[in-house]
This record gives C-alpha cells, sequence and structure tokens, in this order.
C-alpha cells in the first residue's frame, strides 16, 4: 500500500466516535497487545520493557489530538514499565504515546574506601565511559536519615564528618547528558574507633589527655 492509500484505509475503517493511536517507541519494546484505536470512554493499559542496554525513561509524551495530555490523566511507572491512560474528560482526539528508551552507561567497578578513619574515608571507583559526573551516596547502617549526596567530576571523593565506630553503606552512579546511569553499590566500610589516653604524672607536671583514633600512635608529652 501507498501512503496515500494507508491514510485514505484508516479514514475509511476507523469506527465511529474513536480514535487512532500512534506509538513512536525508540529502544522500547510493549509486552502487551497493542490496540490502533480507542473509543471516546476507553482507557490504556500497557506494559513496556526497554531493549537491552538501555532503560526506560522517568517520562513519557503523550499527545490527544495534537495537544500535551496533562500529567493527571496518565499514570507512567517507568520501575514497572506500566503505563495508564484515562482522561477524565474521555478521549477527544488521536493519542501519539512516545516513549525513548536512555542509553546505559557502563555500571562502576572496583569501588573502594580507603585512607579510613574515625570521622571520614577516600571512597574511589574506575572511570566510566562518557560520564561527566559521579553522584556519591553513603548512608550511616544505623541511621538511614543520614544520607550523604554528592555530586563530582572526579573518580574519587573524600567525605568527613562521619561517626566513629560506625557502619557505611555507599555507591556511585555515572551521570551524563542523553545517557542513564546505574547505581553500583560497594561493601560496607566501618569508620575508627576512637580512644581517649591519660597519663599519670604521679603528682608531677600535669599532662593533658590525648584522643587518637584506634591503631593510630600518640604523641610523646613533652619533657617537665
Amino acid at each position: 500500500l501507498t501512503n496515500q492509500t494507508l491514510k485514505f484505509y484508516k479514514k475509511v475503517c476507523l469506527p465511529d466516535n474513536d480514535y487512532w493511536i500512534t506509538y513512536n517507541l525508540e529502544n522500547v519494546t510493549c509486552k502487551s497487545a497493542m490496540p490502533n484505536y480507542i473509543g471516546t470512554d476507553g482507557e490504556i493499559e500497557l506494559y513496556f520493557s526497554a531493549n537491552s542496554g538501555y532503560k526506560l525513561p522517568e517520562q513519557v509524551s503523550i499527545t490527544m489530538g495534537g495537544f500535551p495530555l496533562s500529567e493527571d490523566a496518565f499514570a507512567w511507572e517507568a520501575e514497572e514499565g506500566l503505563l495508564h491512560i484515562i482522561p477524565d474528560g474521555g478521549i477527544t482526539g488521536n493519542l501519539v504515546i512516545t516513549i525513548e528508551g536512555c542509553e546505559l552507561l557502563a555500571v562502576p567497578t572496583n569501588l573502594n574506601a580507603t585512607k579510613i578513619t574515625s570521622s571520614s574515608a577516600v571512597l574511589t571507583w574506575d572511570n566510566i565511559e562518557h560520564a561527566e559526573q559521579y553522584q556519591v551516596h553513603v548512608t550511616d547502617e544505623d541511621d538511614s536519615t543520614e544520607d550523604i549526596i554528592t555530586t563530582t567530576s572526579n573518580t574519587y571523593f573524600e567525605i568527613t564528618g562521619l561517626k566513629s565506630a560506625s557502619s557505611y553503606l555507599w555507591g556511585v552512579t555515572p551521570i551524563a547528558s542523553g545517557y542513564c546511569g546505574i547505581t553500583q553499590e560497594a561493601e560496607n566500610f566501618e569508620t575508627l574507633d576512637v580512644y581517649t589516653v591519660t597519663f599519670n604524672s604521679n603528682g608531677g607536671t600535669v599532662v593533658e589527655p590525648q584522643t587518637v583514633d584506634a591503631g593510630s600512635k600518640i604523641t610523646a608529652p613533652a619533657d617537665p
């Protein structure tokens, strides 16, 4: 069929009070039966999945009669790939559903926590091709409300202000325009305990106590 014949065929065969549905899918596959038209009082529920190497987008584009469909007229659940369209005023024009898969960046590798003290640590990871920045997130295992999230263009980050003798989970998400990143979680790390060392001068010159991290050396007091 030629384009003109196809247009004529659609125009003639479309049932009364129904509207066409056009799908613009890029690197995305529909797992449901895809209706070609819908009635004025109809609703749509479809499931989609991203093709290999891609991720479903956080937002989709839907127009009705050439105008953007309001966000309260449909629900998009990116994690499940579920699209549900129920306009309050019914279907009043042809629908165009556009979903573009987001190309995935490589997963960060070789995550390490080094130079750990009672209050800080240096977090490192390998460079990811195309990544422009990295989002680093650190969570106290005993208090998830104290999440620390920061962004850096380096492949390392020194985090400070941690609690002593505490366990932390951390991960890295690469960021780049036109791409989607997957968060890579690392093994947890534990900050060092802190000890206070006191001195018994046996009635001599008072020596102030010293606070040191576990495994560190104290500073020898000055001679009296």
